[in-house]
């Protein structure tokens, strides 16, 4: 029962953070927090990993401090890889483009 609970809280999470949030708190039997694409946006300028590791690392935080704006004052301390963060803006972009379109 606890398990169907936390993948129903879970399940309109998206994006890198959230598939690592829901199998975490499932993992650590913690409640589970949504990663709104407003904060996988704030976290990608900030130069979100792409490195499993990093981003498991990231997700624990986040269900530790369970607040993103805690992580995001956290995330400012480190370094912003550029290049990397434009793509994965332009491809939110191209996503988002896909969803409006798919609306009209």
């Amino acid at each position: 029962m606890d398990t169907l609970a936390i993948e129903g809280a879970c399940g309109k999470s998206s994006g890198p953070l959230g598939e690592w949030v829901a199998p975490l708190a499932m993992k650590y039997r913690r409640a589970c927090l949504l990663a709104s694409r407003g904060l996988e946006k704030a976290l990608i300028c900030r130069g979100l990993p792409d490195d499993p590791t990093e981003l498991g690392d990231l997700a624990r935080r986040y269900l530790f401090l369970g607040d993103a704006g805690m992580l995001l004052a956290e995330s400012r301390k480190r370094p912003t890889p550029i290049a990397h963060s434009l793509e994965l803006v332009e491809q939110l972009v191209t996503e988002r483009q896909i969803q409006i379109g798919n609306r009209g």
